[in-house]
């Protein structure tokens, strides 16, 4: 009963079920909004380093811990700067619908588009920030480039992340 296959599952089911937790636990211990972008980056790097093969690694926990920490101080710098950019949209959407002039539904869709396009490359720019070991003006780059060449992936890797962080 037990083959290769069905062993493969759990082992898959169970390791996503423990980063879930790490990652629960990681982001309520950096006190919510410091603890999101660094678990969010650990939990893609844990995940990729399980894709990816490497048996090296047994003790998943401890791998988590380490790419937390490696990945705590440019991640809130990256949080930081999202809810500042996210701040600064949604104010400026709520100026547009309240002030009335001729161009004020043509701006106000631009808006609520810019503000759209920056929730798509949000999963790009953590994903990236996990596997890559570029700047961040190039992990940047490459998340807009990510999500602006292939609008229909962006669409439902954007759907996926927003229920995995739910």
């Amino acid at each position: 009963i037990l083959d290769g296959k069905l062993y493969t599952v759990a082992t898959l089911i169970g390791l996503v079920i423990l980063v879930q937790f790490l990652w629960i636990g990681f982001t309520i211990i950096g006190l919510g909004v410091f603890g999101y972008y660094p678990a969010t980056i650990a939990a893609y790097k844990t995940l990729n380093k399980f894709k990816s093969g490497d048996e090296q690694y047994k003790n998943i926990p401890k791998y988590f811990y380490n790419s937390y920490s490696q990945h705590f101080k440019s991640g809130n710098i990256i949080g930081v700067a999202n809810l500042i950019i996210v701040y600064m949209l949604i104010t400026n959407i709520r100026i547009t619908s309240a002030v009335a002039f001729n161009w004020n539904a043509i701006v106000f869709i631009l808006f609520l588009m810019l503000l759209c396009l920056f929730f798509v490359i949000q999963p790009y720019l953590l994903m990236i920030m996990a596997v890559s070991k570029d700047s961040m003006k190039r992990n940047i780059s490459c998340a807009v480039l990510l999500a602006v060449s292939s609008p229909l992936s962006s669409l439902v890797f954007f759907i996926m992340f927003a229920i995995y962080a739910m």
